[in-house]
């Protein structure tokens, strides 16, 4: 892979693959909620079995290894240093079905007129099911797609609709923090003892790091104690210091490259990493954790 930066801003960066690999042996975690008050605070809806749906979907995460197998695209190499590149947030640009929502199928059927305007790469904004407090940026399911876009066969076909053109494909994936109401993190939450627990940041009191014009640790509702969401309180960081949690995200990239995608748009690269009271910009660990990610 190859690490570009597709804007000047300081939170943008990019991780762009000419080739993607493919399958993956599922082994899902499931994690069940009980219809408690603090449960309710992050789940919409419970299934006839009392799990936790988010947006539709039963709460399972797949967590599994994700095996890499070299795909081609049929993109020239490197086409990614000379592409013209558009930026797409999917619900607003293109409905199929009339429910006012953009989706996968509305883009697909703009290709030919991308294509006619010279775009040779596309850079989709998160497309991940989510909490939706911030466009997308706050991800529930790292290896599924939002409903309201479409079917992950919708998807696949948009992207193989765009190789044939010649235009490749990233997504923005958002490695700093997931959203509070991700399995992941609610078993992390809920337990000391979680298998899980330390793929985020907690603390029994309020350590009182600085961060933007908020402090950064929030009140645990599921549990006890505080957790560390330098953005919101919907957005907890991910432990990035855990090699585990790196693995995830690495496996999670291999699992988008063997849809076809190739390559990503990594969000605030510049806070993956925290170090203590005012440390949380620019650390040095983030370099070494995006050439973890950048090595798949």
């Amino acid at each position: 892979m190859v690490l570009k930066s597709l804007t000047g801003a300081a939170l943008a960066c990019a991780l762009l693959a000419t080739v993607a690999h493919a399958q993956t042996a599922r082994a899902d975690f499931v994690q069940t909620e009980s219809k408690s008050r603090s449960s309710r605070l992050f789940c919409r809806a419970f299934d006839s079995e009392n799990r936790c749906t988010l947006f539709g979907m039963r709460s399972k995460i797949d967590v599994s290894k994700v095996a890499a197998q070299p795909r081609d695209n049929g993109l020239p190499v490197h086409w990614n240093r000379s592409a013209t590149f558009m930026e797409i947030f999917v619900r607003s640009y293109q409905d199929s079905d009339g429910d006012g929502i953009g989706d996968f199928n509305g883009l697909t059927s703009r290709l030919d007129y991308l294509q006619s305007l010279g775009v040779t790469g596309i850079w989709l904004m998160p497309m991940h099911p989510s909490a939706d407090k911030d466009h997308g940026y706050a991800v529930s399911d790292y290896r599924a797609v939002n409903p309201a876009y479409g079917t992950m066969a919708d998807f696949e076909r948009f992207v193989a609709e765009a190789h044939k053109r010649g235009i490749g494909v990233i997504i923005d994936y958002v490695m700093n923090h997931s959203a509070n109401d991700n399995p992941i993190f609610l078993s992390a939450a809920q337990s000391k003892t979680s298998p899980y627990r330390d793929w985020y940041i907690f603390a029994d009191k309020d350590p009182k790091w600085a961060g933007f014009s908020w402090g950064p640790w929030r009140q645990n509702k599921v549990g006890k104690g505080y957790f560390y969401g330098l953005f919101d309180d919907q957005m907890p960081d991910f432990n990035l210091k855990n090699q585990r949690v790196i693995d995830y995200h690495a496996d999670n990239f291999r699992f988008w490259l063997n849809k076809g995608v190739d390559g990503f748009r990594i969000d605030a690269v510049t806070m993956l990493v925290e170090n203590g009271l005012t440390a949380y910009m620019d650390q040095p660990e983030n370099l070494e954790v995006l050439k973890q990610v950048n090595a798949v």
